[in-house]
């Protein structure tokens, strides 16, 4: 079970577990990714899936994912239809590499709130470097996205969001610096984020050092 090889890993001194086969993340088993101080790691096989799979409201508080730099066909957290994904604390998302679209996260018919967190040196060989959206509802509130790329595609370094609502900022009251994308880049359009269709709000953000074919974030209709 599960259960029984975060046990086992936990055990061990690299602390690290290496997952072949997607997980369903849930309300029931999220508390093993935030409690254990165990890193979550994509493995060399088996790779083309995403090694996590939201199923209903979780939250990643304190959660360390790693794919380790491995080249994959998918996000290393997909959140579809019913899915409510919460980024918060010390979460780290990192080292993603997707063939496609979305390097950390991908969200379709989903909704991301990132809180807090990190999300970084991932990449996508399309769009959307660090998170990748589409009919989706994204409210990026704090956190930091940072050392994202997309090499292709429509672009969107740190993220690439589509036909999505979308709100970045913190609330008000609060620092500017608590939400950044920084150093993202791709070598298409939004350095920083590329926003194609719907409705985006940007409040209290930072973008500093990103960079693109065109601008450093860019939106589309």
């Amino acid at each position: 079970t599960l259960e029984e090889a975060v046990a086992a890993a936990a055990n061990q001194p690299a602390k690290t577990l290496y997952l072949c086969v997607p997980v369903e993340l849930t309300a029931g088993n999220i508390s093993l990714l935030n409690e254990s101080d165990v890193t979550f790691a994509r493995c060399e096989q088996d790779h083309d899936d995403s090694l996590f799979k939201v199923n209903g409201a979780v939250t990643l508080d304190g959660a360390h994912i790693d794919g380790k730099g491995v080249a994959s066909g998918s996000a290393l957290i997909y959140v579809g239809s019913g899915g409510r994904l919460i980024l918060t604390g010390d979460t780290m998302i990192e080292n993603g590499h997707n063939t496609e679209s979305g390097g950390a996260v991908h969200v379709e018919y989903g909704t991301l709130t990132m809180q807090g967190g990190t999300i970084r040196n991932t990449t996508a060989d399309a769009s959307g470097g660090g998170i990748y959206a589409n009919y989706a509802e994204i409210a990026v509130m704090g956190g930091h996205v940072s050392g994202n790329r997309a090499n292709g595609g429509n672009g969107g370094g740190g993220a690439y969001i589509l036909d999505s609502a979308s709100t970045f900022g913190a609330p008000l009251g609060t620092p500017s610096d608590r939400t950044t994308f920084n150093s993202n880049t791709t070598t298409q359009l939004g350095g920083g984020v590329m926003l194609r269709h719907g409705t985006h709000h940007i409040n209290k953000a930072t973008f500093t050092g990103n960079k693109s074919y065109r601008t450093g974030y860019y939106y589309d209709g």
